[in-house]
């Protein structure tokens, strides 16, 4: 991890008011809101990826899921630069997005953060939203 990512996690943490370092792999994790979860993974010297679950994907829900997934991701101005995935493993719908840390300051990055945290808290609830309803929104 180069220096300039190792100064931008340690900035957003102060920026945030708390400690943040990756861990041997170049993991962050961040906890926020109702128990909801971001991780911060560290790609490379030149990529930060940002990673929110937002939804468990149950058999009863996985076609309702997987269409309203796809047309949020079928428009930019739903998921911003990231996009909507699948964890076979988790059995979970997640938000992500790269950014890379070429040019990037501690304070866009922050921007970016709490952008990204928006969006996944309105693509959860969109997700939520249709599951409730039955239908893919």
């Amino acid at each position: 991890m180069s220096p300039h990512v190792r100064s931008l996690i340690k900035s957003l943490g102060h920026e945030l008011g708390i400690g943040l370092a990756p861990d041997t792999h170049g993991i962050v994790a961040l906890r926020y809101g109702e128990a909801r979860s971001c991780v911060i993974a560290i790609d490379g010297d030149d990529h930060i990826r940002m990673l929110a679950p937002l939804t468990t994907v149950h058999d009863r829900s996985r076609r309702v899921l997987f269409i309203t997934a796809l047309r949020l991701n079928s428009s930019a101005g739903e998921t911003g630069d990231g996009v909507i995935g699948y964890s076979e493993r988790r059995c979970q719908l997640e938000y992500s997005i790269g950014i890379a840390t070429q040019d990037l300051h501690a304070d866009r990055l922050l921007q970016a953060l709490h952008r990204f945290l928006d969006t996944s808290i309105t693509l959860s609830s969109a997700l939520e939203n249709a599951v409730r309803d039955g239908i893919a929104q």
